[in-house]
């Protein structure tokens, strides 16, 4: 979904270039190795629940991205999700 929102953002804007998504597909890929790691490391230590954290945490992840490119797109977001978003945004640029 992701990579689909960041193929429209960048033809809309005509800044479609083939380093930028490939780096967008190796990040994908690298989620897919780091998941598989926890789900490993989770089979050899279960009370640990790393496999679940880690899922969450991308789930999040790519929610934010999606919610980020459904505004650069123009789509209707609700007023509350906008602030909360840019809130998170503002604190992630101040650190």
């Amino acid at each position: 979904m992701d990579i689909l929102a960041y193929l429209m953002i960048a033809t809309i804007n005509k800044e479609l270039s083939s380093k930028d998504f490939f780096k967008t597909i190796f990040q994908k890929i690298i989620i897919f190795f780091i998941i598989a790691v926890s789900v490993l490391i989770d089979n050899l230590f279960p009370s640990v629940n790393l496999r679940h954290i880690v899922i969450v945490f991308y789930i999040i992840n790519e929610a934010l991205a999606i919610i980020e490119s459904a505004i650069k797109l123009g789509l209707p977001i609700p007023n509350k999700i906008k602030i909360v978003f840019n809130e998170l945004k503002n604190e992630d640029n101040s650190k």
